[in-house]
């Protein structure tokens, strides 16, 4: 693989920015994603590890907030995501 096809970081950023935010609308998900932020970034062989944080409601009330992170793989040629993990701290 030629480095010279790779997309660069802020092109595998907005694709998995893309993915998250269709996720969120095919799953009509009753709480609101709140404060999303891109956390880490890290190219291994070929494929983009991008994280991102966002917070979610605790409680029903929507008063108490609890920090999730995913990482996406994304494919460094095509910039497809390719996989989504829940990232442990």
């Amino acid at each position: 693989m030629s480095t010279l096809n790779l997309i660069d970081v802020k092109q595998a950023v907005r694709s998995v920015i893309i993915y998250f935010n269709d996720l969120q609308n095919i799953l009509s998900l009753s709480h609101s994603i709140r404060d999303l932020r891109l956390e880490e970034v890290e190219l291994v062989e070929s494929q983009w590890l991008i994280t991102l944080g966002y917070s979610i409601p605790k409680d029903d009330l929507g008063m108490q907030l609890v920090r999730e992170y995913k990482i996406f793989m994304v494919d460094a040629e095509t910039g497809d995501v390719t996989a989504m993990k829940i990232r442990e701290l």
